[in-house]
């Protein structure tokens, strides 16, 4: 697995794009294909929301990767941090402070629960399931 960077034209932070290549099969049709993050179409719908999904080739079936906003963005980026120094705690081995290393896992936890009830409200106030569904029937 090796990763292709490439200059992200919002920032100018390098994105890095993965060539990692899953073995999918359609929960829709059961057709088998390949995906690849090349493959991820996203597309900016209402009030700044970012929906990220992949169509199944044969049935256009869509599967929603992710729905977020800057509140869930923001939340992802608190939970990267809070990983980050759990792992420099657990670098210390013996020395590492054991409170802190919780603390920043239940700050960690929450945030992630906080983004899936904040992801589970935009999918429903959106009607992304709908969405899913509109290229089969068309």
């Amino acid at each position: 697995m090796k990763n292709q960077v490439r200059q992200n034209n919002k920032s100018n932070k390098p994105k890095i794009e993965s060539k990692t290549v899953f073995d999918v099969n359609c929960d829709h049709c059961e057709h088998k294909f390949e995906l690849s993050s090349k493959q991820i179409i996203s597309k900016h719908i209402e009030r700044g929301v970012e929906w990220r999904f992949f169509e199944c080739p044969k049935c256009h079936y869509r599967f929603t990767t992710y729905v977020g906003d800057k509140e869930v963005e923001k939340l992802i980026r608190f939970r990267n941090e809070c990983r980050s120094k759990m792992k420099k705690e657990l670098a210390k081995g013996a020395a590492m402070n054991q409170n802190l290393y919780h603390d920043y896992r239940m700050k960690d936890e929450n945030a992630g629960h906080k983004i899936s009830g904040l992801t589970a409200k935009l999918k429903k106030e959106l009607n992304i399931e709908q969405r899913e569904k509109e290229w089969v029937s068309q």
